[in-house]
């Protein structure tokens, strides 16, 4: 089962956003057409940029659909505020489990030893491990799970070259204006609302792929991801998730998709609606599955709400 390469791309990799940090980097290559969508109705107009989170150089530079779009807006759309000191104070906090609680506490010393090794395996220091929240901890292992899949051992390098990382820098350089789609103590919420057994599930899954990979049989697909970004293939990367949840528990992971995507969603596109509204041009980059996921997707929302939306191809 390999549902770890959807965690980091969707939102979790936040966490690795601020401990490990970026730096723009500029690839020689024909243009990425990306998924990207245009919103109109209402007094504005909005660009859905689908992202992933963490990269590689097949998926730079952005093609000219992309880079036109981003010209022509005057607002700059994230899932969450991740640069900020304010915000990066905020996270850090909810990062922390409560003084009387630790994370041996909650998943037992089997499991804990096992986290702590695997910590060891991809080379993090967990000195700090007791103190954090579980969803720290499925976040730190999907992060570099997802990279050395990817066919990256820098993680570093892989988080730089996130379409997030690179549209910020790009209206950072433009002295665009920032919003977002929810707050830091809001995403913070939906992680922690996940129960025992989803907590469980996703930290021994990440696991079993780092300390028992070579047991585990390899899809090939999330290697072809810069791929399918840079052409615009949504479908294949539609493809890629189906085969990833086959073996999954059903129940559990219907929980994460109704708490990670599914709930996310009806709040930013109300948001999103809220701020074509008030007028403007609005550049919207948030990961990938919160526009191609088969259920209560980011368009289709803002399409029952009267917009029309249409995906830019060329």
């Amino acid at each position: 089962m390999k549902k770890r390469i959807w965690i980091a791309a969707i939102a979790l990799v936040l966490v690795a956003v601020i401990s490990v940090g970026a730096v723009l980097l500029t690839q020689q290559r024909e243009g990425s057409k990306g998924i990207l969508y245009r919103v109109t109705g209402g007094e504005g107009t909005a660009y859905l940029l689908g992202s992933i989170h963490i990269g590689t150089d097949a998926m730079y530079p952005f093609g000219d659909a992309i880079t036109d779009a981003m010209a022509s807006s005057d607002t700059f759309v994230f899932e969450s505020d991740t640069s900020s000191s304010e915000s990066v104070g905020q996270l850090t906090a909810r990062m922390s489990l409560p003084s009387d609680v630790t994370l041996r506490s909650i998943l037992g010393d089997d499991l804990m030893d096992e986290t702590i090794e695997a910590y060891k395996k991809i080379g993090v220091s967990s000195g700090a491990i007791n103190t954090q929240q579980p969803w720290v901890v499925i976040s730190t292992l999907a992060v570099y799970s997802t990279a050395n899949e990817m066919g990256i051992m820098d993680v570093q390098k892989a988080i730089t070259l996130g379409v997030d990382n690179n549209v910020e820098e790009y209206a950072t350089a433009h002295q665009k204006q920032f919003a977002y789609l929810e707050t830091i103590d809001e995403f913070a919420d939906s992680m922690e609302s996940f129960s025992d057994g989803l907590t469980r599930y996703l930290i021994e899954d990440e696991i079993n792929w780092i300390l028992r990979r070579d047991s585990i049989a390899e899809a090939n697909t999330l290697k072809q991801w810069p791929d399918y970004w840079h052409t615009g293939d949504a479908e294949n990367f539609w493809v890629s998730y189906q085969q990833s949840i086959e073996s999954a528990d059903r129940e559990l992971y219907g929980e994460y998709e109704d708490k990670l995507i599914a709930q996310r969603n009806v709040l930013m596109a109300d948001r999103l609606d809220a701020m074509i509204q008030n007028g403007g041009t609005y550049f919207v980059t948030v990961g990938l599955l919160h526009l191609i996921y088969d259920g209560n997707n980011i368009p289709d929302l803002l399409r029952e709400k009267g917009y029309t939306v249409e995906r830019i191809l060329d």
